[in-house]
């Protein structure tokens, strides 16, 4: 066994009682700034006649050690409660809005005219129909059906909750208007059978087609081609920005009757801010799909289930430009489409399975919403 020589061992004993008595100090001075504090009420110790045992709250009581902060560290006056932090009220606003508002919403006319706020903010909304030429008053027609108007009254509350506008609006009763006398024909044409309902917009997608100069065009069978993928076209002729954003914009009320093409209306809208002759030919093809398909539309059958059922799919890396996948689907309730929608994903899905999977969860998450709107 190796044994340490004398003067060696002193030399430990030193390190050693130096490191004990710079604990000890460190010790002391934890003491100083720590205050131990004892509950005796919830001590309540319990001896047996037998044995000297304590109970169970004894042995579950607590010691709880609190901190004190010096007194010159502490910001502010020791002797106040606690406070937090509160969003400061702009009072000046509040007497605003309760000065010039009213707190009441009419229902009826006769009930707005006998306040004076909103007999005020009607002859403002009548003042900006004189300003903007809405209408001009003639004499009334005998063999015409007139068409009324109603007064809709709205309170706009603020962040806070209060009152902070009182809006009125003059609405035209569209409902009373008759067909053949007041219209001959709508843009969404609804015809009613027996056995359900067909939604079209054929009148609408005859004068889209016309109104980019393409009645003559060859039609297409298909709105894109499964081969052709779109890019931003970096090196291609940039075209007219304004009237690409038109057509898009056509194309966005036509997809409401028309999912054929919300995919693809979808995918040409992403490049409205830089838009290039590529694109224009593209969007152009859906036209010419869409006149070889005006007398499309959506049928909604009357006998049918109320069994909600949803698909999905995705084109995995089908964004060219940040390899981004698109999520589709659509929504059944019995055999009645009622819901259909086109996304690109937020992030990049490295396997067809993955971007097949989020698609599933953005289909599964819209059915179950579905589901609840119809149960309640």
């Amino acid at each position: 066994m190796s044994t340490y020589p004398s003067s060696r061992k002193k030399e430990l004993l030193v390190q050693k009682w130096v490191h004990l008595k710079l604990l000890v100090s460190i010790h002391l001075k934890l003491l100083e700034e720590l205050s131990i504090e004892e509950s005796q009420e919830e001590m309540e110790v319990s001896y047996t006649k037998t044995q000297g045992s304590v109970s169970a709250k004894e042995k579950a009581s607590s010691i709880r050690v609190h901190k004190n902060h010096l007194a010159d560290a502490i910001i502010g006056n020791i002797n106040e409660g606690m406070k937090t932090r509160g969003k400061k009220k702009n009072y000046g606003d509040m007497v605003k809005f309760v000065c010039y508002t009213t707190l009441v919403e009419p229902k009826k006319v006769e009930e707005a005219v006998k306040d004076d706020f909103w007999i005020r903010v009607m002859q403002e909304e009548l003042q900006q129909f004189e300003w903007n030429e809405v209408w001009t008053l003639v004499p009334r027609p005998t063999n015409l059906n007139v068409i009324g108007t109603k007064w809709v009254f709205k309170n706009k509350t603020g962040e806070e909750g209060n009152v902070v506008i009182n809006k009125a609006r003059l609405v035209a009763q569209g409902y009373t208007q008759v067909e053949g006398i007041d219209f001959d024909e709508t843009f969404a044409l609804i015809k009613q059978r027996v056995d359900g309902i067909f939604i079209s917009q054929e009148k609408y997608a005859r004068n889209l087609v016309k109104k980019f100069g393409l009645e003559d065009a060859k039609a297409m069978r298909t709105p894109m081609s499964a081969t052709d993928r779109i890019c931003r076209d970096e090196n291609g002729t940039l075209a007219d920005p304004t009237l690409y954003r038109s057509m898009i914009g056509s194309f966005l009320y036509l997809t409401a009757s028309r999912p054929d093409i919300y995919y693809s209306v979808g995918l040409c809208a992403r490049f409205q801010s830089a838009p290039k002759e590529s694109h224009v030919k593209s969007v152009k093809k859906i036209i010419r799909y869409v006149k070889n398909t005006i007398n499309l539309g959506i049928w909604y059958a009357v006998n049918t289930s109320n069994a909600l059922a949803g698909y999905s799919d995705a084109d995995w890396a089908g964004d060219t430009d940040d390899r981004k996948s698109t999520s589709g689907g659509c929504f059944y309730l019995g055999t009645n489409l009622v819901s259909w929608y086109s996304k690109k994903q937020n992030s990049i899905s490295l396997s067809i399975a993955e971007a097949k999977y989020i698609a599933a969860g953005s289909c599964c998450a819209q059915l179950l919403w579905m589901k609840q709107m119809l149960s309640d």
